[in-house]
């Protein structure tokens, strides 16, 4: 049968008079989506405070609705069903599910959606309304904003912090300023299991008096996402403003160059119902680039003409000009680099412990850079918590970053910490002839991070295999805007941390996370 939901209060607690709360308009019809009953009818009932002008929904509160700046203030913790739009409601186990769904298999909300449509029984109450019973993917997307914001208040504030945004505008940009602040939360020391420990990823040095050591294996991952095709300076680094859209090609600052002539050292603005100016050398470009389109259909037509199994009509595809040559890869790349086409950043950079929990990640716009890497480990490793400072990086640029450290006479990353390549890298990508690299960065040198048989005692391959998994939001990083990834991608983390976490404690290798405020003191103290 039908679900009632009602405003979780029966008295206003923002009136000093304690007002009783009156039911405002009659219930709403709407959808409930369930992960074992399918799709249920739903009557939400929403209360009115008329000392306080506050509307008291099953979701929110907010008062003064009709005014602009008004805000919606979800209640704390996480309720039994999130409200993914006015009509539209998610059993909370189901976005919890969904949330898994993209965590462990990479389902994206098509997959998603797919699934449970198919899954989903005809009932007889689907013919009685006009609402359309079957799941989109707009619906498991906003879910998962809103799951997510919801499950990360709960848990910064243990469950008595309330979500707010905006309560006008569309649905796409109200939850905007909540992400940043979340993305920005996440940076450095924000992710939750950065202070993770557990006998895989800390032992204890071959003599036990002398304490133990820690380490951290950094590698980047080829997931890239959308981002202004601007260059910010002379050396050609990206801007780094987000997109408005996943579609846009420039920022808001530089939107102005959406009117530029395609060719991208031109500064011409384009001609009208054309992507070029009033060049002929780029006018030619373009009509090459039409050309290009079709190509493979027109090699096929003008296949079938030869053996005169085709005759040429005027609607013919190989009619429509001259074909040219299909171009060689090394001859589209160079061609690209002279358009003003989309723009990617590099990649994204993970920081695993050697067990695979994943305590850090940022976005390298231009490329894999060694300042880059610098300024990432300077952020997760600020000087407060110098004393969590690894006791060992393995990273396959170990030698680039150790020599730049020294050039450049910044001691806070090498002072306590050997900077190694990983076992892997080490053997078969760094040259035997390089005497920087073998003498400083070569594990084989360093007792400390060996057994009693020479083998490294910390599983250095860690973040290839988190760049396995990592590697599998590839496709949904490209449908997605920068700000709304990273959002997505430390979601992700942290589900998989999760995951990680449980397998730990199931072999006995005694996970826990230590407070911030414990890494004042020693890594002896710690252990």
């Amino acid at each position: 049968g039908a679900v009632v939901i009602s405003a979780p209060v029966t008295h206003c607690p923002r009136c000093p008079k304690y007002r009783l709360v009156h039911h405002k308009n009659r219930p709403v019809e709407g959808q409930l989506f369930t992960r074992a009953r399918g799709i249920l009818p739903v009557y939400t009932v929403s209360k009115y405070c008329i000392e306080c002008s506050t509307y008291y929904h099953p979701g929110y509160w907010v008062q003064n609705a009709d005014h602009p700046d008004s805000m919606r203030h979800y209640y704390a913790g996480i309720p039994d069903y999130i409200q993914a739009s006015e009509t539209h409601w998610v059993e909370r186990d189901l976005a919890a599910h969904w949330s898994l769904q993209m965590a462990v298999q990479h389902a994206s909300a098509n997959d998603i959606e797919n699934v449970y449509n198919l899954e989903l029984k005809e009932q007889p109450w689907h013919g009685l309304t006009n609402l359309v019973w079957r799941l989109n993917r707009e619906l498991v997307m906003d879910t998962f904003w809103i799951f997510a914001l919801l499950r990360d208040q709960a848990r910064r504030t243990n469950g008595t912090g309330t979500l707010a945004v905006a309560n006008q505008g569309d649905q796409v940009d109200r939850f905007k300023t909540a992400i940043d602040n979340r993305n920005l939360a996440m940076t450095g020391t924000g992710q939750p299991m950065w202070g993770h420990i557990c006998d895989a990823c800390v032992k204890l040095k071959p003599d036990p008096t002398s304490g133990a050591l820690n380490a951290l294996v950094l590698d980047g991952v080829s997931v890239r996402c959308r981002c202004c095709s601007v260059s910010a300076d002379e050396e050609g680094m990206p801007c780094i403003e987000p997109l408005m859209h996943p579609k846009d090609k420039f920022c808001g600052i530089h939107s102005r160059n959406a009117w530029r002539c395609f060719v991208r050292e031109c500064v011409n603005d384009r001609g009208e119902n054309s992507r070029a100016c009033a060049d002929p050398v780029h006018q030619a470009l373009e009509r090459e680039e039409i050309a290009i389109q079709g190509q493979g259909t027109r090699e096929l037509h003008r296949r079938a003409r030869r053996l005169g199994l085709r005759e040429e009509t005027t609607n013919d595809l190989s009619a429509n000009g001259p074909m040219p040559p299909f171009a060689t890869k090394k001859q589209a790349k160079k061609r690209r680099k002279r358009l003003l086409t989309s723009k990617y950043t590099h990649c994204e950079m993970l920081a695993v412990r050697p067990c695979g929990i994943i305590i850090g990640r940022t976005t390298l716009f231009g490329a894999e850079g060694i300042k880059a890497v610098v300024t990432f480990l300077k952020s997760l490793f600020p000087t407060r918590f110098a004393q969590a400072m690894p006791a060992a990086f393995f990273y396959d640029k170990a030698c680039h970053l150790l020599e730049h450290l020294i050039k450049s006479g910044d001691s806070y990353l090498t002072a306590n910490s050997l900077h190694l390549y990983d076992i892997f890298h080490g053997a078969f990508c760094h040259k035997e002839g390089d005497s920087f690299c073998n003498q400083h960065c070569n594990p084989a040198l360093h007792n400390d991070v060996l057994d009693a048989e020479g083998r490294v005692i910390f599983n250095t391959s860690a973040c290839e295999q988190a760049n396995v998994w990592f590697g599998g939001f590839t496709t949904v990083a490209r449908e997605m805007t920068f700000a709304h990834f990273m959002f997505f991608a430390d979601e992700m983390i942290l589900i998989h941390n999760e995951l990680v976490d449980m397998n730990l404690r199931r072999k006995g290798l005694h996970p826990m996370i230590l407070p911030l405020a414990h890494w004042d003191g020693t890594w002896a103290g710690a252990t």
